[in-house]
């Protein structure tokens, strides 16, 4: 060993005995006698990130990278400090270059599918994570950030596979048993997610994530055991979240299910809109805006729900409907092709339908900017599938929310939010980070050629008694709570010739409903369960029902438009914020705004008066079912009409280089 080396060396000890300053001092002496070692300058910015100096460690260590570019533990102890010093962008093509060297280098594909995954390149990501889960080598932390990707792409069944297999390899890892119970709620697994979310809990109690969770699942469960002990605990952890500037746990559609405060409501939006923005600068993506000069305006719907689902049953006339001698109409589909007739009608009355559901954000704005649409209207919101991340890049000029979320998205990239002066009265608009666009009726479209079975269908065939007075609900089971469930139970008791027709997703649900009856002094046989049938034959069955009780804080919204179409009445709340505030809107479009509620007590007192007194609520069904297609509701060229004057005044606006602001479409 030369006299050099041995002096390394000691440089080297030293620096591992934890004394950087005498380790430099023999550094620098080594460099006066040999200017050029790579090794040394290395050393150096080792020694300098030992002592909290990142920005001369980077400067070192690059300088060893210049000097001995082919070194592939130079190249990723240099990508590594370009991480931590948050140089994340700069740190990519180095971190590339060591893998090239050495594709065996697990902790160098870690750092470089995190900054792929920051920057929205999920496929990237996803490409190295598979790498290195594939290892033997590979930490339960590597399937979580797995599972975190494949979750983020949608990939939920995926993605509980790769949280699965870091909870089998770390028994009692509290992260991973918490993304295990998220993955097995988005799936319906509610028993499996249930004892994932108590396992974690029995690990913690205090300030765990799976108290949000586990309440979110006992609300699709209907088991309200611990619900008062549940529910302030969320809050508190929600808002004290909000507080720290930080994102809350529960989403913005988990709080707006349970919390009726638009306050609070918007709160918890913009908390999760600034991580999207944040993400969105990662990306280092910007996007060019100019006014076209063009005869007709691009309209761009945005949605994972192209399917049989609640918003394509909604707006399946719209496409068609709209004015092609102003407005071409373009569809980008992030969600899946069911086959059914809903995908195939509207990808055949769109101007083009693009599926993008396999690309990452960065990928899908580039498409939808290049195609040149003027106005991205986002009918998702904070739900589930939903693509915030391509409107938060800013691909269009005008981006407007609409219909899949009932409140703000609390985002600086939405201009707009299509409303009506019902769900968001004017003293509302404190609450909403977007100008309010406001329809002069209901700002829910329907559609008015939705198909009614013509098969017979029996109550006897529905399990439903022949001479009961039938109340119904068939709104999703994570909307009933116990306030109102009381108020049903208080109706029934006085109703004896009665029963609750309800359709549930979850065994568990109707079992807990059974009890919950029970304890209130009601036989639970009087609580019917519907099948879950086609949308046809479920809209054919609904007409067996005498009148629909609305549930309180996230009202039915496709429900009460589906309750009105089969001619059922349908009584209501009119509650604090948008979610508790549509169907007020729907029935006041439809021509029943006397089944609008202010109280829990005028609830109580009309579903008993029209119980008591049969004729009149016969006289009321026959009222829903003749107004039926003529109502300002079920006007779906008109509902076109009056979209397209507020697409046409937003575009206007942007073209003369107005500001963004609140906007009266009745007034247009």
């Amino acid at each position: 060993m030369t006299d050099a080396e041995a002096r390394f060396q000691e440089a080297v000890d030293l620096l591992e005995k934890g004394r950087p300053i005498e380790a430099d001092a023999i550094c620098i002496e080594l460099l006066k006698l040999l200017p050029d070692a790579a090794t040394v300058i290395f050393l150096r910015g080792l020694i300098a990130s030992r002592v909290g100096e990142m920005e001369r460690a980077v400067s070192m260590v690059s300088e060893a990278v210049r000097r001995d570019p082919a070194n592939a533990s130079f190249q990723a102890t240099l990508g590594a400090f370009l991480v931590e010093s948050g140089e994340g962008a700069r740190a990519v093509p180095v971190l590339e270059k060591v893998l090239d060297l050495n594709p065996n280098d697990r902790e160098s594909a870690r750092h470089l599918a995190r900054q792929h995954f920051a920057s929205g390149q999920a496929s990237e990501a996803l490409s190295l994570w598979r790498r290195v889960t594939s290892s033997n080598a590979a930490k339960p932390e590597d399937w979580i950030s797995l599972g975190d990707v494949l979750d983020a792409a949608n990939e939920t069944h995926e993605a509980l596979e790769a949280y699965a297999e870091a909870a089998r390899l770390r028994p009692g890892y509290m992260g991973a048993l918490n993304r295990l119970g998220a993955a097995q709620l988005k799936l319906g697994l509610l028993g499996d997610g249930i004892a994932s979310f108590e396992a974690s809990m029995a690990i913690q109690f205090e300030d765990n994530p799976a108290t949000v969770g586990l309440f979110a699942m006992k609300q699709l469960a209907c088991d309200w055991r611990e619900f008062d002990g549940f529910l302030p605990r969320v809050e508190a952890m929600t808002q004290a979240a909000v507080a720290a500037g930080q994102v809350s746990v529960e989403d913005p559609f988990l709080h707006i299910i349970h919390c009726d405060d638009p306050a609070r409501n918007f709160a918890v939006a913009q908390a999760w809109s600034r991580a999207l923005e944040r993400s969105a600068a990662a990306a280092d993506v910007t996007f060019a805006h100019t006014p076209r000069d063009a005869e007709t305006i691009r309209i761009g719907y945005l949605s994972s729900d192209f399917h049989d689902h609640a918003t394509a049953h909604l707006m399946l006339g719209l496409f068609a409907a709209h004015d092609r001698s102003q407005f071409s109409i373009h569809a980008y589909s992030c969600g899946p092709d069911d086959g059914s007739t809903y995908r195939q009608k509207i990808e055949k009355d769109c101007d083009s339908f693009v599926d993008i559901a396999g690309m990452d954000a960065r990928e899908a704005a580039r498409r939808i900017h290049d195609d040149g649409i003027d106005i991205l209207v986002d009918l998702k919101g904070y739900t589930r599938h939903h693509r915030l991340d391509i409107a938060a890049l800013r691909p269009c000029p005008v981006q407007v929310t609409w219909l899949g979320f009932p409140g703000t998205s609390g985002a600086g990239f939405f201009d707009y939010v299509i409303t009506d002066d019902i769900v968001t009265p004017p003293d509302h608009a404190a609450f909403y980070s977007e100008a309010l666009a406001v329809m002069p009726h209901c700002y829910q479209i329907n559609n008015d050629q939705q198909e009614i079975s013509e098969d017979e269908i029996t109550r006897s065939d529905a399990g439903l008694p022949e001479d009961s007075i039938v109340f119904a609900s068939f709104n999703n089971t994570y909307k009933l709570e116990p306030v109102m469930f009381a108020v049903w139970m208080d109706i029934l008791r006085a109703v004896p010739d009665s029963v609750l027709w309800l359709l549930v997703n979850n065994p568990r649900a109707a079992e807990n409903l059974r009890r919950e009856a029970g304890a209130a002094g009601v036989d639970p046989d009087r609580l019917v369960f519907a099948d879950m049938m086609p949308k046809p034959m479920h809209l054919k069955r609904m007409a067996l029902a005498d009148l629909v009780l609305d549930t309180r804080i996230y009202n039915g919204h496709t429900t009460t438009s589906d309750a009105l179409w089969a001619g059922v009445p349908v009584l209501a709340l009119r509650g604090t914020h948008f979610a508790s505030r549509v169907s007020a809107s729907i029935l006041t479009a439809f021509g029943l705004p006397e089944l609008v509620v202010e109280t829990l007590d005028d609830y109580r007192e009309i579903a008993l008066v029209l119980a008591a007194r049969r004729e009149r609520l016969a006289e009321l069904k026959q009222k829903t079912a003749n107004l039926g297609k003529d109502t300002l509701l079920f006007d779906t060229g008109l509902f076109a009409q009056q979209l397209e004057r507020g697409y046409a005044e937003m575009w206007r606006r942007y073209k003369a280089g107005e500001p963004v602001g609140n906007l009266r479409i009745a007034d247009l």
